[in-house]
């Protein structure tokens, strides 16, 4: 075996099981809780031990019950220690999510007002994004424009697959927490997907038939993918997903630049959004390696995709003021 001691050790995507080992010495009566901050683990397997005492075990993570892990709406697990007392934690990972583990221990009060001012910041965010959600499917529902329902589609997909990434999976309904479980690869496949299908439609004026059946056939590859994480092959779609996530990014931008030769007033809004996404998703693929796994840097990927949710909505918005003209002329 190899030991990582660094500060948040990040083993990526790996088939091998994982040993953590942490040894610590209370020196206060309180109620000690260690918290891993690592999002979207299905499960967590705990064993402590109190100076010459058993081994006592305990299972958490996303796929066990709720209250085997809720603390806050998130994993954590309350340490059985007394002042004095030197105990030994052991916790083993085995998992097809990335592995990244930032640890902290305290107090329940020393979480509450860090957990405070994230569930308001997030809160926020994903305010933000349900609104946008909510405000298209009305224009749907009025103007009865498919790219409203693929962007409406889309950004519910991509708030689940937030909220899991943001540590918020035990706030999701029931029905969709199993569906996850499931297939872990599908509401990111699905937003791929319907983020495409929107962009088809938002320049379809503008775009050939080759091009267009070219963005059909990476939908049907996406596809394909989603079916594959409802398999036991969940390590190989997930780091299929990855892939396949840079690609969009390059169709996107290439698909915005074609709009905007062609004429599209719509492209400007579009590109404005897609020309962050390439980042974003490299910093999802590399975060904790080249760049710091830490509070900050992972507090920016919600509000990149709420920007993104506006500006797509500002996109399909300058279209409709087009539409409007022309079916006036």
């Amino acid at each position: 075996y190899r030991v990582n001691n660094v500060a948040v050790p990040n083993y990526d995507v790996t088939n091998d099981a994982l040993w953590g080992k942490i040894k610590l010495t209370c020196n206060k009566n309180a109620e000690w809780y260690l918290t891993l901050e690592a999002d979207g683990l299905n499960k967590i397997e705990f064993y402590q031990k109190r100076g010459n005492g058993d081994w006592t075990q305990k299972e958490m993570g996303n796929a066990m019950p709720v209250e085997n892990s809720a603390f806050f709406g998130r994993a954590a697990l309350k340490l059985d220690v007394r002042a004095g007392d030197t105990t030994l934690l052991m916790f083993r990972v085995h998992d097809f999510e990335p592995l990244q583990f930032n640890i902290h221990i305290g107090t329940m009060a020393s979480f509450v007002n860090t957990f405070h001012n994230t569930d308001l910041y997030y809160g926020i965010c994903f305010g933000v994004i349900f609104m946008m959600c909510l405000y298209n499917w009305y224009l749907y529902i009025t103007q009865k424009q498919k790219a409203y329902l693929y962007y409406v589609l889309y950004v519910f997909c991509n708030a689940i697959f937030l909220m899991v990434f943001a540590e918020y999976f035990f706030h999701l309904p029931y029905v969709l927490r199993q569906l996850i479980l499931f297939d872990p690869v599908l509401f990111p496949a699905a937003f791929g997907a319907f983020l495409v299908l929107f962009t088809i439609e938002l320049f379809k004026e503008q775009l050939t038939k080759r091009r267009i059946t070219v963005l059909y056939a990476f939908i049907a590859i996406v596809a394909c993918d989603a079916i594959i994480g409802a398999t036991p092959f969940k390590l190989v779609a997930f780091n299929m997903l990855r892939g396949f996530g840079l690609l969009l990014g390059v169709i996107c931008l290439r698909t915005g630049f074609v709009g905007l030769n062609k004429g599209s007033s719509a492209a400007k809004f579009y590109l404005i959004d897609f020309s962050s996404y390439p980042g974003v998703i490299a910093f999802l693929i590399l975060l904790g390696y080249l760049i710091p796994a830490n509070t900050v840097s992972v507090k920016l990927v919600v509000p990149g995709s709420m920007l993104e949710c506006i500006f797509l909505s500002f996109a399909q918005a300058d279209k409709l003021k087009v539409f409007l003209v022309e079916k006036e002329k």
